[in-house]
């Protein structure tokens, strides 16, 4: 009887199962059918070298496990080490290591301009690697300088192409000196962007390699819907997996070779089905090359930028400390009423208390700027602080000579400021007060005034030298000249 019922189950059985075994699609066969292309990148280098033998150790093991591979930047690998940017040939350091390690591929980032388009042009012309840039215009200055690069790997039959893009600024320029720019011009990336999709049809995967900024490339991918994936620099955001947005994989490795990025791209019959990302940390990467560390040491070794400026008593820590001395040297230096510094300038966390080297000042303030001075009203001076405040509701600039605080609603937006006098006076508003500032801040920052300025030969790090040089006892410790309401 048992088997009598057993009959009917078994037969079921068999056409369940039967009619179940569909066609795998595309998507459901074994991954052994999948093929990968590793790309490790790193970005805003600012001339760390100090790493490479870690880097290239790393690099040489993740070659020996994919033979698939591409080694890129996404900009920013000058400017930030004064034995780099100070070296007798500058960035030349970066370049050499940045050969030796293996790199294929980089995006010009804005700080790349800093040493001034001749010095650009040698660097590029001794890079072992292309360097890309499709949002300048076309020009004869950055002649070795392609808008994408293709790779092709013939043992997989996958193509990728990398379109390098770079931010602009409300002048629609990078955010470097305009000098150091000569006449170049640029586009916003969304339009040069928008004639992709011929490259994207002849490549298995199109690639943005950005100096944008992770909120830029947020919104960048919004509007670009060719791009596959973004590798990105400009904000030195730590994103450790990636994050998706429209479908598309947006990755960036923080900054000063603390992480190397790692992203996967999954190709069947030609086709990307899968990105994915992650970050390796160098910091916890515990082999190096000795004969490169060797190099390194040789590069990091300048007498002239080991001389002692000053002894501290206490460690000036912290933007708002810092801004205070980098201000307060530009007063003391200068026939000044109110002095001006930029957040983002300020590349330092701390000078410590000890000995401060010529070194420290100019990895404080790494970008030669010189001094600007301008005859500023309250209202042009209100316009100044604006410039950037007014969009995002923070601190932008850091004053000597003055006092102000930025008035938010409940969301943070910016309602308008409070100034006072640093001896808590007003502003007189018939009065033009003698203001000074870094050559970025001078030329970069549009607001309405009358003045537009005197450039002086003299440059912000002569001035702080001098100050350091000069002052005794400082203490910075309960300097706070801005506040957020």
């Amino acid at each position: 009887m048992l088997r009598n019922y057993f009959k009917p189950f078994l037969w079921s059985l068999f056409v369940f199962v039967f009619f179940s075994c569909k066609e795998p699609t595309e998507d459901d066969r074994p991954l052994e059918d999948l093929v990968e292309v590793v790309i490790l990148h790193t970005n805003d280098e600012h001339a760390k070298i100090e790493p490479f033998s870690k880097l290239h150790k790393l690099i040489e093991r993740e070659r020996s496990l994919n033979q698939n591979l591409i080694l890129v930047s996404a900009g920013d690998f000058f400017s930030g080490n004064p034995y780099v940017d100070y070296a007798d040939e500058p960035g030349a350091p970066m370049i050499e290591l940045m050969n030796l390690v293996g790199y294929d591929l980089a995006v010009i980032g804005n700080h790349d301009f800093d040493y001034g388009l001749d010095i650009l042009n040698l660097r590029i012309s001794e890079a072992n690697f292309p360097m890309i840039l499709a949002n300048v215009k076309p020009n004869e200055f950055l002649t070795d300088v392609k808008p994408y690069k293709e790779f092709y790997f013939e043992d997989l039959d996958i193509s990728l192409a990398f379109v390098g893009f770079i931010q602009t600024g409300a002048n629609g320029l990078p955010s470097t000196r305009p000098d150091n720019l000569g006449s170049l011009e640029f586009i916003p990336a969304e339009k040069a962007s928008e004639d992709l999709i011929d490259l994207k049809n002849k490549n298995n995967a199109l690639i943005g390699l950005t100096h944008l900024g992770l909120k830029n490339d947020l919104a960048f991918v919004r509007q670009a819907s060719n791009l596959d994936l973004i590798i990105g620099g400009h904000s030195h955001t730590q994103i450790p997996n990636g994050k998706y947005e429209n479908g598309i994989l947006i990755t960036q490795a923080g900054d000063n070779l603390k992480f190397v990025g790692k992203t996967v791209l999954g190709f069947r019959n030609g086709k990307l089905v899968s990105t994915r990302n992650r970050l390796i940390s160098l910091e916890n990467f515990h082999e190096s090359d000795q004969g490169l560390e060797e190099l390194i040491q040789s590069f990091l070794s300048n007498p002239i930028l080991e001389n002692v400026v000053v002894e501290l008593e206490k460690p000036i820590s912290g933007l708002f400390q810092l801004g205070c001395l980098m201000t307060d040297a530009l007063k003391f230096g200068l026939d000044v009423d109110i002095a001006f510094q930029n957040v983002g300038g300020i590349r330092l966390q701390e000078l410590s208390s000890g000995p401060v080297r010529i070194s420290d000042v100019l990895t404080l303030d790494p970008f030669r700027n010189n001094v600007v001075i301008m005859e500023l009203n309250k209202e042009e001076i209100i316009n100044l602080i604006k410039t950037r405040t007014a969009n995002t509701g923070l601190i932008d600039l850091l004053p000597s000579g003055l006092q102000y605080t930025v008035n938010r609603d409940g969301h943070g937006n910016y309602l308008g400021l409070d100034l006072k006098l640093e001896n808590g006076d007003p502003l007189d508003p018939n009065k033009k007060y003698r203001v000074a500032m870094n050559s970025f801040i001078g030329t970069t920052y549009n607001f309405q005034r009358q003045d537009q300025g005197e450039i002086l030969y003299a440059q912000t790090t002569d001035l702080l030298i001098q100050y350091l040089q000069e002052s005794e006892n400082l203490d910075y410790s309960d300097c706070m000249r801005v506040a957020l309401n």
